[in-house]
């Protein structure tokens, strides 16, 4: 085969109706409930029966429902079995290991990635470069939410009520001198968090230690796991947390990203 002949077979082909239909379900998606025929016609530039048999075969196959009171097109449900389905075969293990190796690597640090599991960090994935943590953290081990670094990215994003329940049914046990056991003063951190994007744990699990993290989201926007560094208290400098802040966000977004969620 020549290599002609190889471009021309690896080169994308496009199918016209396909490619409509397509960009019929994402406006629907973007103006859900507000357009009908015409409209939709008009704002894709197609002519009225062009569109209204591709509406008739999306909504046949229920990617697409017409309301038959406003005769204007939603999404089907059946999108949304479609959605699920997807983010069950998203595994974030398998997503963030590439950006995991990367980041020990370059940083001779741990990095752990964790999953909410009976309101505890449930850790699925470790990568380490010459560097151990004076912590045993492995996978499959676990630690509290509220002193941890991946706990806090995680739960800061919750929603509020989620939170107060956690707060309220939680004691929070001093792990160290740093540990925050107010739940007040939790929720205040868990609030700059937010604002911020990542979390820092500093010496509230293990004195001399410190980690910074990120959250992880899922395709439906809910927060699926937390990422972090971990690394000894006395080699951060200044400008090293703020190149680690900068990377630990690039990884989670890019993760994200994978995941289906739309930053």
């Amino acid at each position: 085969m020549s290599i002609q002949e190889g471009t021309e077979k690896k080169s994308k082909i496009t199918i016209q109706s396909v490619d409509r239909a397509l960009n019929i379900v994402e406006f629907i998606a973007n103006n859900n409930g507000n357009y009908g025929l015409s409209e939709i016609s008009r704002s894709l530039n197609l002519n009225k029966a062009t569109t209204y048999g591709l509406l008739s075969t999306l909504e046949q196959h229920k990617y697409i429902e017409l309301n038959s009171e406003t005769k204007r097109y939603q999404l089907g449900l059946y999108l949304a079995e479609l959605a699920i389905r997807a983010e069950n075969f998203l595994d974030v293990r398998s997503i963030a290991k590439p950006y995991m190796e990367q980041l020990a690597v370059k940083y001779a640090a741990s990095i752990h990635l964790g999953i909410e599991s009976e309101n505890e960090v449930l850790y699925v994935e470790v990568s380490k470069y010459n560097f151990v943590l004076p912590i045993v953290c492995q996978i499959n081990s676990r630690l509290p939410f509220y002193c941890t670094g991946v706990g806090k990215a995680i739960l800061a994003f919750w929603p509020e009520d989620q939170i107060d329940k956690y707060i309220t049914s939680q004691k929070l046990i001093a792990k160290t001198p740093y540990t925050i056991t107010s739940g007040q003063k939790l929720k205040q951190e868990l609030l700059q968090i937010r604002s911020n994007g990542y979390a820092i744990e500093n010496e509230e699990n293990q004195l001399g230690v410190i980690s910074i993290s990120a959250p992880i989201f899922s395709l439906n926007g809910t927060v699926a796991a937390g990422i972090s560094i971990g690394l000894i208290k006395a080699i951060l400098t200044d400008e090293l947390k703020q190149q680690i802040i900068a990377d630990i966000l690039d990884c989670s977004q890019k993760i994200s990203k994978e995941m289906g969620y739309k930053l």
